[in-house]
C-alpha cells in the first residue's frame, strides 16, 4: 500500500482551490472589468458581484466547447430573449405548453378524435 503524504494532498487541494479562484476573477475582471467598478457603497459591491457570478452561471450552462464567456456575452447582448427563456420569463419557456395546447398530445388511437 501506498502511503499518502497529507500534507502533500493538503498542498494540491489549495492549489486546486485557488486555481478555480483566480479563474473566476480573470472572468469576472475581464468580461465585467470588475476593478474599475463604481459601485461601493452598501450591499451594492455584493449585490453587483452575485449578479455578475450568476451571470457567468447562466453563460457556462449555455457554453458549447471551444466557446469563450466573452463571444457568447456579445451573442447575448444581441439576443438577451434567449436569456428570458433560459430564466423562465416568457411563455416559449414553458416546457408544459405545447402539451397542454394539445399540438404534441399523445391521442388514444382506440378513440375517435372529435373535431
Amino acid at each position: 500500500m501506498i502511503d499518502r503524504d497529507p500534507l502533500l494532498e493538503l498542498k494540491a487541494e489549495n492549489a486546486r482551490l485557488i486555481a478555480l479562484l483566480e479563474a473566476m476573477h480573470y472572468l469576472l475582471d475581464w468580461n465585467f472589468d470588475e476593478d474599475h467598478c463604481r459601485i461601493r457603497t452598501g450591499f451594492g459591491p455584493e449585490n453587483i458581484t452575485r449578479l455578475r457570478r450568476f451571470a457567468i452561471g447562466v453563460l457556462t450552462s449555455f457554453q458549447k466547447p471551444g466557446q469563450s464567456i466573452a463571444s457568447m456575452m456579445r451573442k447575448f447582448c444581441l439576443r438577451s430573449l434567449i436569456v428570458l427563456d433560459y430564466l423562465r420569463l416568457t411563455i416559449n419557456a414553458d416546457p408544459t405548453r405545447l402539451f397542454r395546447e394539445n399540438k404534441y398530445a399523445v391521442r388514444n388511437p382506440t378513440r375517435p378524435v372529435a373535431h
